[in-house]
């Protein structure tokens, strides 16, 4: 049932290479390190790691990691990268900062997000894969 969850979620993302990258791609459940920059739809940027720390997440698993609440659309956007490889990945509100009606603020607008991000929003993110641990 997993996996049919996962492709699902995998069918919603557009993941556009824009380069080779080196070794054999991310699979489900590695390690990966990844200098992130993330724009909105409209191009409005709100997110950029600090390049002496990348951030590091599980390649498909959303039950691992350092803390809750990664944007699944990162989380299944990093299968199949390779280190040194760039990337972008777009895709959905649902698999973003989706926002339920009930969370949402004063009669029913959204919340914003980082950098006044609107969390209804189509998400790019730009990748560059540092390190896969096994």
């Amino acid at each position: 049932m997993t996996q049919t969850v996962s492709n699902q979620i995998l069918d919603n993302i557009k993941i556009i290479n824009h380069n080779e990258g080196e070794g054999e791609p991310a699979e489900v459940g590695q390690l990966i390190h990844l200098h992130i920059t993330g724009y909105s739809e409209e191009g409005k940027l709100f997110y950029r790691n600090n390049i002496m720390h990348p951030m590091r997440l599980y390649a498909g698993d959303e039950t691992q990691g350092p803390g809750p609440g990664y944007l699944k659309g990162l989380v299944y956007g990093v299968i199949g990268i390779k280190k040194n490889q760039q990337r972008t990945i777009i895709f959905p509100p649902n698999l973003g900062y989706n926002i339920s009606k009930e969370k949402r603020g004063v009669n029913g607008v959204p919340k914003k997000g980082p950098g006044g991000l609107d969390l209804d929003s189509y998400l790019v993110m730009e990748l560059n894969c540092i390190e896969i641990e096994n």
